[in-house]
C-alpha cells in the first residue's frame, strides 16, 4: 500500500490573473489530507468537495475528509462579477520528477457548500465560470474550491503544487 499526501497551494501572486477595482484575501489552500494507495487498477479517483467530503474510487482510500481550498472577494456592493479559473493543476513531488492531474470547481458561498459532482467546472480563465453579486457579507462572497485526483502517482511522497514541475491554480475575476 503506497501513501502520500495531496495538497494545493495556491499563493496570492500566482492565482488571480485580472483583478478590476476588488480584491481577494483570506486565501486556504486545497487539501486532500492523506490518501492511501492500493493495488487494484481501474477507476481510480479521489473527489474533494467544496463541503470537505472526500469520495474515493477504485484504490484509494483514506480518512474520507479534507480541506476546500478558498477565498473571499472583495469589491463594489451590487456589483457583478464573473469568476472563471483553470481546468487543472499539476501537483508534483519534491523532485519534480512524479506527479498527479487534478480537475478543479468551485461554488460560492458557504452556505452552497456540496460535493464535488455539484461545483461549477472550471473551463479556463477565458471561458465559462459562474457570475455572482457581491454581497459585502464575507461567508456569501466567499469561492470555496473542490477538486478531483485523476490518476495515480508513481511514487511516495507529499505532491503540491509549488514543487517543481507543479502547476498553480488561476482564477480570473472580471466585473460584468
Amino acid at each position: 500500500m503506497k501513501l502520500f499526501i495531496l495538497m494545493l497551494i495556491i499563493l496570492n501572486s500566482m492565482w488571480v490573473l485580472h483583478v478590476e477595482a476588488q480584491s481577494v484575501g483570506s486565501v486556504v489552500n486545497l487539501d486532500f489530507y492523506t490518501v492511501e494507495v492500493g493495488a487494484s487498477a481501474g477507476n481510480n479517483k479521489v473527489k474533494l468537495g467544496t463541503n470537505g467530503i472526500v469520495e474515493y474510487l477504485g484504490g484509494f482510500s483514506g480518512a474520507g475528509i479534507g480541506l476546500p481550498g478558498s477565498f473571499v472577494i472583495t469589491g463594489t456592493l451590487g456589483a457583478d462579477v464573473r469568476i472563471r479559473c483553470r481546468k487543472t493543476i499539476t501537483l508534483a513531488n519534491s523532485g519534480g520528477t512524479d506527479s498527479v492531474q487534478v480537475q478543479v470547481g468551485f461554488n460560492v458561498g458557504t452556505a452552497n457548500a456540496t460535493t464535488y459532482a455539484n461545483r461549477v467546472s472550471c473551463k479556463g480563465v477565458n471561458r465559462g465560470g459562474a457570475v455572482h453579486t457581491m454581497t459585502g457579507i464575507s461567508t456569501q462572497d466567499t469561492v470555496l474550491i473542490a477538486g478531483k485526483i485523476m490518476d495515480i502517482p508513481a511514487g511516495y511522497g507529499t505532491y503540491n503544487t509549488s514543487n517543481p514541475s507543479g502547476l498553480v491554480m488561476k482564477f480570473r475575476i472580471l466585473y460584468i
